[in-house]
């Protein structure tokens, strides 16, 4: 007697606002590891990893970990947009906070990774909607009106929170590091 087949995985929805956040994180490792293909003779690799994982160090290359998502102040009482429900309230606005970890046995090659990892955000300022994938559905679009686009910018980090976001995550100390804010996205 054959055994069934398992059941499909669930799908998962149609492209919706809140695939914005994961598009934009593959974006932005897509982006890091075309700063990264040339320079010094490898390809250090490039991941999403999760702060927990920090702690314990992570092989040669940057990780890029979603820290933090916060509101962006928006009116909520601005008049709707032309041709939207009038009843339906206004997008909330966040901006996702990432911190960017070089990681390399040489202080050389982690510095040389920052700077180019630096470069990229700085040349690549702005995201366009249209540059964005489904993260989970591949080939599908996710519907993002091609005038809208996402600013990337770094945000400094005085000592004092370095060695909290240190503490907070569990690792002694952290190698060279920089925050970058994506947004603001709209999650309808």
């Amino acid at each position: 007697m054959r055994t069934p087949p398992p059941p499909p995985p669930p799908a998962i929805p149609p492209a919706t606002s809140t695939a914005l956040l994961p598009a934009l994180s593959l974006r932005l490792i897509k982006l890091l590891e075309d700063a990264l293909v040339v320079g010094v003779g490898h390809t250090p690799t490039v991941r999403l990893a999760q702060p927990r994982e920090l702690a314990h160090g992570s092989a040669e290359g940057i990780t890029l970990t979603l820290i933090g998502v916060h509101s962006v102040a928006a009116p909520r009482n601005a008049p709707p947009q032309p041709g939207a429900d009038p009843a339906a309230p206004p997008a909330a606005l966040i901006e996702a906070h990432y911190l960017l970890t070089a990681w390399a046995s040489k202080a050389t090659l982690q510095q040389w990774m920052l700077a180019a990892a630096l470069r990229q955000i700085h040349l690549s300022a702005v995201i366009a909607g249209s540059d964005l994938t489904h993260p989970f559905n591949a080939g599908e679009t996710l519907g993002v009106d091609a005038g809208t686009s996402y600013r990337l910018v770094t945000k400094n980090l005085n000592l004092e929170e370095i060695a909290a976001l240190a503490a907070a995550i569990g690792a002694p100390a952290l190698p060279p590091s920089v925050v970058i804010v994506a947004g603001p996205i709209a999650l309808q």
